[in-house]
């Protein structure tokens, strides 16, 4: 149900949070999306951490009410483009390549289209 589902975020959110460095920042966007927020880092790093969240996630056992739960993430990773776009067109673009994840067998990640 609703409210298990939101726990099992609550959880994920929790655990991701542990696998980031400061001052990177996680937060939830929107039902079942989370943002995290990478600044010091290059493309280069930011796929690497979103393979190691893959892999971390698919990992995890969440205990809730009785029951056990596997879970997956997909991920779109975007590096901002400094004086060529905005905090939207940067969301679009890693909402896009989350997309691309997904299709592609979900528990993935892709980067976003230059």
């Amino acid at each position: 149900g609703h409210t298990t589902g939101d726990e099992v975020l609550r959880t994920i959110g929790a655990r991701l949070r542990e696998q980031i460095r400061h001052p990177d920042t996680l937060g939830r966007y929107g039902g079942e999306e989370f943002l995290i927020v990478l600044p010091n880092s290059l493309l280069n790093a930011a796929t690497e951490q979103a393979n190691r969240l893959c892999h971390h996630v698919r990992s995890m056992r969440i205990e809730n009410e009785g029951h056990v739960f596997s879970v997956t993430i997909s991920i779109g990773v975007a590096q901002f483009k400094l004086g060529q776009e905005n905090w939207e067109q940067l969301l679009h673009r890693a909402d896009t390549a989350m997309y691309k994840a997904k299709n592609g067998g979900r528990n993935n990640w892709a980067v976003a289209e230059e």
